[in-house]
């Protein structure tokens, strides 16, 4: 009798361990939500308003006539910088990869017009010119742009932004020079390459920089044997009373001094970066020039963006078939997550009747074995 019994409970042991089983392989096993489906109008949702700018990485997508696989050419030295810009896309190497889309001579999605891609060609040369500068090296400016044109119609030389940056860089390192902190007198002959033909074909290039590498009054006393009165000094102030009350000649006799003196706190705005950096050979000083060019270029992009209706580079009529299809994959997406919703509360609800189920029948199985102990 005593093995009947001990039989009996093994069986129903093994019945409600299966039935535990049989369960947890529900729990487990549950059915996967169906892949979500993909609308053909897929893409990256419009601003919450007007102002949030849309920045290079979060652009719409081809639909809406866009290039996703879009690389600027633009190259700018490898300069560390933290800062994020003037609004949200206006650091520096958000507005490099802008560069020959949303502004730039022969943009692809023109957006800033021409007088504002100049005035950003002058800050950015402006900027490489000073990490030129801060680095003395003149090859730094070489990356940027030298031969543009506008309606087919060629820009002056001397407006590209390689240009620019060449000639600030060169008058910078030619004050250093005569300053006696660069000893490299190609510096100086570049400079001298940036005056009048008239002028440097009545003197000696090499004799004069040997001459202005002993000091600024040494430059000034060698070109006055050659030039007139009126043009000898070439803006070389030799003192603060040469100016004649003159701004911007007193700012590069103040910065020549501050150079001379390795005294960065002497430095004369406007060009304080230049003088800044030539003093310590950093390009950190130049930052102040990113922070202009980032000003200007989120004016630039809020303007475009109220004549466009929220977005850069799209037009009104774009910017609504772009909402179009927004709307469509929108609703997609929520029907999609409605019926992911619905799967998982059926899900939740078997689970739960499947465990009410396993705890009738253990009840049972409990009761029974206390039957069948009972007879024994």
């Amino acid at each position: 009798m005593k093995k009947w019994v001990i039989l009996i409970l093994v069986v129903l042991g093994g019945l409600l361990l299966a039935l535990q089983y049989v369960s947890r392989r529900r729990e487990t096993t549950a059915v996967s939500p169906p892949p979500p489906v993909q609308s053909e109008e897929s893409g990256t949702s419009l601003p919450a308003s007007s102002t949030n700018y849309v920045s290079p990485d979060t652009t719409p997508g081809p639909e809406a006539g866009w290039d996703v696989n879009y690389q600027s050419t633009l190259i700018l030295p490898a300069v560390k910088t933290d800062y994020k810009g003037a609004c949200q896309g206006g650091s520096l190497e958000e507005m490099r990869r802008t560069h020959g889309r949303f502004w730039g001579i022969g943009a692809k999605d023109v957006a800033f017009n021409f007088e504002e891609t100049m005035r950003m060609y002058e800050l950015l040369g402006s900027y490489v010119g000073c990490v030129a500068v801060a680095r003395q090296n003149l090859a730094q400016c070489d990356t940027l742009p030298d031969d543009i044109a506008s309606d087919s119609k060629k820009v002056d030389a001397a407006f590209t932004p390689r240009y620019r940056c060449r000639e600030q860089a060169s008058n910078a390192l030619f004050y250093a020079y005569m300053a006696g902190k660069v000893s490299d007198p190609s510096f100086c002959q570049s400079a001298v390459s940036y005056w009048r033909s008239e002028n440097t074909s009545k003197i000696s290039v090499p004799d004069f920089c040997k001459a202005a590498g002993g000091g600024m009054k040494d430059a000034v006393a060698f070109l006055a044997k050659y030039m007139p009165p009126n043009v000898k000094n070439q803006g070389m102030p030799t003192s603060a009373s040469s100016c004649g009350g003159d701004a911007a000649c007193l700012a590069i006799y103040e910065n020549y001094n501050a150079v001379r003196k390795d005294n960065a706190d002497a430095c004369q705005h406007p060009s304080n970066g230049y003088c800044e950096a030539a003093i310590t050979r950093v390009p950190a000083p130049c930052e102040t020039i990113v922070r202009e060019m980032s000003q200007t270029y989120c004016s630039y992009v809020a303007k475009v963006k109220k004549g466009s209706g929220g977005y850069i580079g799209l037009s009104k009529e774009e910017v609504k078939t772009y909402s179009t299809q927004q709307a469509v994959r929108i609703a997609a997406e929520a029907e999609e997550r409605r019926k992911k919703a619905e799967e998982e509360s059926r899900l939740r609800n078997e689970e739960a009747d499947q465990k009410k189920q396993n705890e009738k029948i253990q009840e049972e199985v409990n009761k029974q074995a206390k039957k069948i102990l009972r007879k024994e």
